[in-house]
């Protein structure tokens, strides 16, 4: 009954057409019931910029997720260490 709920830029965008972590989590634990949601957006970055921080935090709440992957900071890194302190 775990919902797993991706959250983050183009990398999990990217995922919704090859769906390779869901494959590789199913095949893990084929004994745990699990579904998942992918709330990726191509472009989008710590600061929600493309679909907004509000719109995505409502989402989250929605799908009441058990487990809530993040992947951001491959965009943001491309500031380098100038960036770091606006990153974290």
């Amino acid at each position: 009954g775990d919902r797993v709920v991706f959250l983050g830029g183009t990398f999990f965008a990217r995922e919704l057409d090859r769906g390779y972590l869901e494959t590789a989590l199913s095949s893990a634990t084929p004994q745990i019931s699990v579904s998942f949601r992918n709330l990726g957006a191509s472009g989008d970055d710590v600061w929600f910029r493309v679909r907004g921080y509000d719109e995505q935090l409502e989402l989250v709440r929605e799908l009441k997720p058990t487990l809530l992957f993040l992947a951001y900071g491959a965009r943001e890194s491309f500031a380098g260490e100038a960036g770091l302190k606006e990153f974290t």
